[in-house]
């Protein structure tokens, strides 16, 4: 029997990724008591359910003593040993004290140890003198994550009861409406955040239900004087034509002294009335192909475990949430202006979800200031105007 020998880490995907690539019969953990109870559920489940590992365990040890952090761990693995089993050290993770334990331990019970880089994916064995080696020894295997599977490892859940009609890209027709507004959007873009907010206000006087929008003009330029940002029909008229052109909107018969259009479904409806969600269904489109899974409108939830009312969840949300390798990227895409705050929640989900090794992407178009660019630069959050611009700190 393959053993995998290791500390148990608060970051999740180190506890994992030797098991993602090696077919491993059990796995143990040595860890602090606190640590156990917070990952030790979820862990066990991820390596069972995706790794294919067979057993689990779990040991306390001491936080101060080396003495007796030794005492357990030594009882253990003498038990394994006994058995025959073959016995890999996994530095991957860890704190000094226990990591000075398995060092002492592998030489003793001579034993290969190994350690995984894992923004590198890369494997490094550190005793290449041993006759055992985990590469040799132990038959691989490859286990590319999904997103679904990357967020349980982190103790938590995706939500898909939450997620949009507006924010399922699945249909070529509709992502090829996407594209031609995004166009659009970028054309008019010192106005589209006004726009955006100006058609429910025509929708609204009519019926919010129907797709089709009739409105003498007269009423519509009393509406554009109080809304700043688009206070002239000329433009709103340009922005309607060319959604017109774009296939976007219909153009009934033409009947003077009116306003008149037809959304082409209630999901690009909804895309058009909310400033953000262009600039999100965008970035989606831009990295989609560059990950190994991509979702958009992500909800988490806190906890994991979803309850029958929604109000009684604990959640956030991304607007774009990639996977590539074992490095999540979280994105959040800002249309309008973007205060601290906005920092603040990408910091505290990907912090959350994500670990350490996450990245943290804030796609603003209109920039931040000074100050908050600063700020950002200190979190560690790169920050864009368009997803597609060069990927480096401001």
């Amino acid at each position: 029997m393959n053993v995998n020998i290791e500390f148990l880490d608060s970051e999740p995907i180190e506890n994992m990724i030797t098991s993602l690539h090696f077919s491993l019969d059990k796995v143990i953990f040595f860890g602090y008591q606190d640590v156990i109870v917070k990952q030790k559920k979820q862990t066990e489940q991820f390596l069972k359910d995706v790794c294919g590992v067979t057993e689990v365990s779990f040991f306390a040890l001491s936080k101060t003593s080396l003495k007796d952090v030794l005492k357990v761990m030594r009882e253990e693995l003498q038990k394994e040993s006994a058995q025959g089993n073959t016995l890999y050290f996994d530095l991957t993770g860890g704190e000094s004290l226990i990591l000075v334990a398995i060092g002492m331990l592998a030489k003793e019970f001579e034993a290969p140890l190994h350690q995984y880089l894992v923004e590198e994916d890369r494997l490094l064995e550190l005793t290449p003198e041993n006759p055992h080696q985990i590469s040799r020894d132990v038959g691989r295997q490859t286990i590319t994550m999904n997103l679904e599977q990357f967020i349980a490892m982190q103790g938590g859940e995706i939500n898909r009861r939450l997620h949009k009609d507006s924010k399922d890209l699945s249909d070529e027709a509709f992502r090829n409406d996407i594209r031609n507004i995004w166009k659009i959007a970028k054309k008019y873009e010192s106005v589209w955040n006004a726009f955006s907010e100006f058609l429910p206000k025509l929708s609204r006087s009519s019926n919010s239900e129907a797709l089709e929008v009739r409105m003498r003009m007269e009423s519509v330029r009393t509406l554009l004087k109080d809304h700043a940002g688009l206070r002239n029909s000329e433009k709103l008229d340009a922005i309607l034509g060319d959604c017109i052109a774009a296939g976007i909107l219909f153009k009934p018969e033409p009947e003077e002294g009116f306003c008149s259009f037809i959304y082409k479904n209630r999901t690009l409806r909804e895309v058009l009335w909310e400033a953000g969600s262009i600039l999100e269904l965008h970035t989606y489109l831009s990295v989609e192909d560059e990950s190994d899974d991509c979702m958009v409108g992500v909800h988490l939830d806190w906890d994991g475990r979803l309850h029958e009312k929604a109000s009684e969840d604990v959640y956030n949300e991304i607007d774009v949430l990639t996977l590539k390798g074992f490095i999540p990227t979280f994105i959040s895409c800002k249309s309008g202006n973007v205060n601290q705050m906005a920092l603040y929640e990408l910091e505290t989900v990907a912090s959350r979800f994500g670990g350490k090794y996450a990245r943290k992407v804030l796609v603003a178009p209109q920039g931040l200031s000074y100050g908050h660019r600063m700020r950002a630069q200190e979190m560690g959050i790169i920050v864009k105007q368009d997803i597609n611009d060069p990927d480096e700190l401001i």
